[in-house]
């Protein structure tokens, strides 16, 4: 037997939410609120925003961006009956386009005569059509929290799992569509907006995994880290695997250790210095003046997401990281406070970077957490240990 809670319900307006820009925001709904409250949806598969329009075109554009789901599937994730509009033949506060979508009839209250409606079982979590209870997923629920979900085995009914409560809503009509992401938007400052990409429609870029292959060698080939260009030639020996890579050039350890030296007594001649070099100086001093390489762009203040998407875009990335963060197993204790490593790729399936760390001859395609290595990420002053004033999350683009 069935026994439901019966509760009244409560009005709440809530005013729409100031938020700062960042990952957090994948899958919300924004509205401009220093505009005309502009609505655009953060796609949780590229992070990136798109303008939702006119009714017609936020719903073209939630089909574009939605995903297929089966029926088992989706009867897994909750369902809400809040913010429903259209017809509804048996007046149970379910509309028939909903009721088509879930498989309740339409023209009866209560589909399976047990005397409770159907409104009232699928608010109580009981199925509307049966006997049991419903059986739902939390952890399909969180994976696919942000995302538009399509019912391909159905008619293509459109879902929006909110990502404040994990809810799924229905989606109905371009019109019914447009108003319910503009109620469970989130307000966002102009300035805050600027800060996440804008998406192509046409042309989605979908995280996915990459991995590069860059050669890889030790910053001391040979073991020799007595030598103190060895012992601190994780610079250059982090441009060379990348300039080798982008050359297609094979790269030998004999190879590696003769232009680690070289590198090194270059820099001290010309510039003073060769132990701890800032990324500015890296791209000056090593990739422009020692390489003649000039295919690399110095990026500043990135995001981890906009680190994956160089990679997914063909490039590598040189990157100034505090190795003490990184907690590598395979570091003298406590780890360098000062290094740089090559990022060559991405494991959607781990979250995880994939890196050549010269500081260890366990570094060939060692995988650190996107989180951890993006925490990690520092540049640091030309010198010997100089004073760090600032963090910077800045990285160097290597292009083929």
């Amino acid at each position: 037997m069935k026994y439901l809670k019966l509760f009244s319900i409560s009005i709440i307006i809530i005013f729409p939410l100031l938020l700062e820009a960042g990952p957090e925001l994948a899958g919300r709904i924004l509205l401009q609120v220093e505009n005309n409250g502009e609505a655009w949806y953060v796609y949780p598969k590229d992070f990136r925003r798109y303008y939702l329009g006119r009714p017609e075109d936020a719903f073209e554009a939630m089909r574009d961006l939605g995903l297929g789901i089966s029926n088992e599937n989706i009867e897994k994730i909750p369902v809400a009956t809040a913010h429903l509009s259209g017809d509804d033949s048996d007046q149970d506060g379910l509309p028939d386009a909903f009721e088509h979508a879930i498989g309740t009839d339409s023209n009866k209250q209560d589909t399976d005569d047990d005397g409770y409606s159907d409104k009232q079982e699928i608010e109580n979590g009981y199925q509307p059509n049966g006997k049991n209870k419903l059986i739902h997923d939390d952890s399909l629920s969180s994976k696919q929290s942000g995302s538009i979900l399509l019912q391909v085995e159905q008619n293509g009914e459109s879902w929006y799992v909110n990502p404040n409560d994990n809810l799924r809503y229905y989606l109905g009509r371009p019109e019914d569509a447009f108003e319910i992401m503009k109620t469970l938007g989130l307000g966002v400052k102009n300035d805050d907006l600027q800060e996440i990409g804008e998406g192509d429609i046409s042309n989605i870029k979908i995280i996915e995994s990459v991995d590069h292959d860059v050669p890889f060698v030790t910053q001391a080939p040979f073991g020799d880290w007595s030598d103190q260009r060895q012992q601190d030639g994780c610079e250059e020996v982090s441009v060379l695997m990348s300039v080798y890579w982008a050359r297609d050039m094979e790269l030998s350890k004999e190879k590696a250790l003769e232009e680690i030296i070289a590198i090194s007594d270059f820099e001290l001649e010309k510039y003073g210095e060769y132990r701890d070099i800032s990324m500015t100086d890296v791209v000056d001093w090593i990739f422009d003046d020692y390489f003649d390489f000039q295919n690399v762009e110095f990026k500043k203040n990135v995001s981890a997401d906009d680190m994956i998407f160089e990679l997914i875009e063909g490039h590598v990335l040189v990157v100034a990281v505090d190795g003490q963060i990184l907690e590598n197993p395979y570091f003298t204790p406590p780890g360098p406070p000062r290094h740089m490593l090559v990022v060559k790729g991405y494991d959607a399936n781990t979250d995880e970077f994939i890196t050549n760390d010269p500081g260890t001859r366990h570094g060939a395609n060692y995988r650190y957490k996107k989180d951890i290595l993006y925490s990690a990420l520092m540049d640091y002053p030309t010198g010997y240990h100089e004073e760090i004033k600032e963090i910077k999350k800045d990285i160097i683009v290597v292009k083929k």
